[in-house]
């Protein structure tokens, strides 16, 4: 009876064995695993960490590859050895598989059987126990993973050069050829006879010096030679500069005239404080040709808001025009503007005059209907121009 019972108990320890030993198995890594990916592998390997807080500090399970995942697989292939990557790789799952193998074998525990209580004196000793069963061999374990393939060797250093082969005799030299034979030289001609030399004739006596001839009659006067380009022979600058009031369809007074300035090559220039009745305000030209023109005129009137200054180079009277084409200039317009800003006129141009022509500046605002205010603008405590007139010969 005592036999039988123990054999019960080591079938009942084998059992018992049996189970824990299959329960303390572990998942075998297979797939390459890396961040964004979520599986049950992603979940044995967070298992995995889970039970190391200093690479997995979270220690959470999700199945999910995330940044933490990431950290902790980057932690464990440094501490390892391996290169630190952040993926499962061939090496990585090698050594996952090999690490939770041996967790799983020193995981197995042996049941607890319990205190034996003694219950009689000692007994005689009993018989010898049937020897127990034999374990089961254990599962065969799976394959081991392919290492990674080998970097390929250097390529070998390139033999020496094997040493020149011996230089050929040199041919010989072929025989000599047979000169050819030379021409027979021509005979030489007979000299001529020289002639004799004649005499030299007597030297003859010199000739008298004929009488001077008479003067020849002066030949006419040749063309004149065209004019050469003329330079600038005319100048004149007029100037206004206080306040006055320019009559509508009037010509412009200067009140400090072109006498105080340099100008030259003209009949008449305007003179300080000229009427507009007289000639006393305007250029007379002496000579005729090509002549430039610049004009500037600043001031304001009452249409200001709508109409803009309009000025033009009054010739004998009238506007001066070429072709039908007047030199009349206009100032600028803004809608903004109102009456009472300043307008701006500025003329320039060239215009072929006569002698004796009288050239003046003429108000053309809003045609004869506005009178035109310029008003002197001080500039560092002097008055500054507010109208001026020049004219520059160009050619003749």
């Amino acid at each position: 009876m005592k036999n039988i019972t123990i054999v019960s108990l080591s079938v009942i320890i084998f059992v018992f064995l049996s189970v824990t030993i299959a329960n303390a198995q572990s998942i075998i890594f297979t797939d390459t695993l890396q961040k964004g990916m979520a599986n049950s592998q992603v979940k044995a390997l967070q298992e995995f960490f889970k039970q190391f807080p200093d690479i997995y500090p979270s220690g959470l399970v999700t199945g999910y590859f995330g940044t933490s995942t990431e950290n902790a697989l980057k932690l464990f292939q440094t501490k390892e050895g391996i290169q630190s990557v952040g993926i499962v790789g061939p090496i990585t799952r090698a050594k996952l598989n090999e690490l939770t193998t041996k967790t799983a074998i020193t995981n197995i525990v042996l049941p607890n059987t319990g205190t034996v209580s003694i219950i009689d004196t000692t007994g005689a000793t009993g018989a010898i126990g049937a020897t127990g069963l034999t374990g089961l061999i254990g599962a065969t374990g799976t394959a081991g993973l392919v290492g990674e393939r080998g970097r390929s060797g250097g390529i070998g250093t390139t033999g020496a050069t094997g040493s020149s082969g011996a230089t050929g005799l040199t041919g010989a030299i072929g025989a000599t050829g047979t000169a050819g034979v030379i021409g027979l030289t021509g005979a030489t001609g007979t000299a001529g006879t020289i002639g004799e030399m004649g005499f030299t004739g007597a030297t003859g006596t010199a000739g008298t010096i004929g009488a001077t001839g008479p003067t020849g009659p002066t030949g006419p006067t040749g063309p004149t030679g065209p004019s050469g380009s003329g330079g600038t022979s005319a100048y004149g600058y007029a100037v206004g500069q206080s306040d006055a009031t320019i009559g509508a369809d009037a010509n412009v007074v200067f009140d400090l005239g072109a006498t105080p300035f340099p100008n030259a090559g003209f009949t008449s220039v305007p003179t300080a404080g000229g009427t507009d009745a007289s000639n006393a305000n305007a250029f007379v030209a002496s000579t005729s040709g090509a002549y430039e023109f610049d004009f500037y005129i600043a001031g304001n009137h009452t249409s200001g808001a709508t109409v803009p200054l309009e000025f033009a180079l009054w010739r004998n009277g009238s506007i001066a025009s070429v072709g039908g084409n007047a030199f009349e200039f206009r100032s600028n317009q803004q809608a903004t503007w109102a009456t009472g800003d300043t307008q701006v006129v500025i003329g320039h141009g060239i215009i072929q005059l006569t002698a004796g022509d009288i050239i003046q500046l003429h108000n053309r605002t809003n045609l004869t209907t506005d009178v035109v205010t310029v008003t002197s603008i001080p500039v560092g405590g002097e008055a500054s121009p507010n109208r001026t007139l020049t004219f520059k010969k160009i050619s003749l």
